[in-house]
């Protein structure tokens, strides 16, 4: 019978997305094995879709999603816990609450025989050229300290990224965001919008927000701007449909970055400085990052480049 390992990240939609491209290196280390996939709830919708069926190397994997702060939820994941009956627990992006549950269920379920890996308040002892990387990289150091015995290290992010495709189709771009905090001024941002315009006169600009606050603030200041760009509000498990045919994404450095860099499609992303490295986990020269703060007329400069390439291709 496969090993079962049941692989939990309660962050961000990104995070999440991530912590899928360190699939290949679990079944590295145990060969055949089934994996399942907890995520934050807000997220399970994105993982319902068929993209999230597979890992990048064709692998079956399944994906729930879990609340560890109800009553409810800690009921819905315990009984997850009996049906998996998981060989592994492994809790990447650590948050001190996943451990209180796993930990309070295990003590009063004597049945639950798995062994939990998490590396919150524990010290790993990474090579240092594998240390205050990015968020791929920090994965891949966790899983191998958990289940890599006798490999000397963690293999390196490189090995894990995507591959960026070529396409023809339209743009997306998105100040798509949890918080006020990670964005810029929207009259800024159609700077950018414009910019892609004049270019690419004919090509659709593609909008995709939820119902949040946050992203309906900015949609409606962009409709006051006029922005030139085609507002698409979807659940999550249709959000994929948006980048099948995606030239580029364009905004901020957010979940649906990280869904854009997954799918192939080339990124251009603002990012908050605190963030960057850890949460830029790719070295393509197609996926650039520029810190929020940076003047906004290099960053306009920086995107002319990036879309400069992509007229010559």
């Amino acid at each position: 019978m496969n090993k079962r390992v049941l692989v939990l990240n309660n962050r961000g939609m990104g995070d999440c997305i991530v912590s899928v491209m360190t699939f290949p290196y679990i079944r590295e280390l145990l060969g055949d094995v089934d994996i399942h996939f907890g995520v934050h709830e807000k997220h399970a919708g994105l993982f319902e879709h068929e993209l999230f069926a597979k890992d990048k190397e064709g692998f079956e994997f399944s994906s729930f999603g879990v609340d560890y702060r109800s009553l409810k939820g800690i009921i819905s994941f315990y009984k997850a816990l009996k049906r998996i009956k998981p060989d592994y627990i492994i809790e990447l992006c650590p948050v001190r609450r996943v451990g209180k549950v796993i930990k309070a269920l295990k003590f009063i379920d004597l049945t639950l025989k798995f062994t939990f890996y998490s590396s919150k308040n524990r010290d790993l002892e990474i090579p240092d050229e594998f240390v205050d990387k990015n968020i791929l990289q920090s994965s891949l150091n966790e899983i191998w300290w958990a289940i890599g015995t006798g490999r000397k290290s963690p293999p390196s992010y490189e090995q894990y990224q995507q591959v960026v495709e070529q396409r023809k189709g339209y743009f997306v771009m998105s100040m798509a965001s949890s918080s006020f905090d990670h964005l810029c001024k929207p009259e800024d941002f159609l700077k950018l919008i414009t910019k892609v315009k004049t270019r690419f006169e004919k090509i659709e600009i593609i909008y995709p927000l939820s119902k949040s606050k946050v992203d309906q603030t900015m949609k409606q200041k962009l409709i006051e701007l006029e922005a030139p760009v085609t507002f698409v509000e979807k659940p999550l498990n249709e959000l994929p449909l948006y980048f099948l045919d995606a030239i580029m994404f364009i905004g901020m450095d957010t979940g649906i970055k990280h869904l854009s860099a997954y799918m192939g499609v080339p990124t251009f992303s603002l990012i908050p400085v605190k963030s960057y490295p850890y949460s830029h986990s790719y070295n393509d020269e197609k996926h650039k990052a520029i810190p929020i703060d940076t003047p906004f007329y290099l960053i306009e400069e920086e995107l002319e480049a990036s879309i400069r390439k992509l007229s010559s291709t």
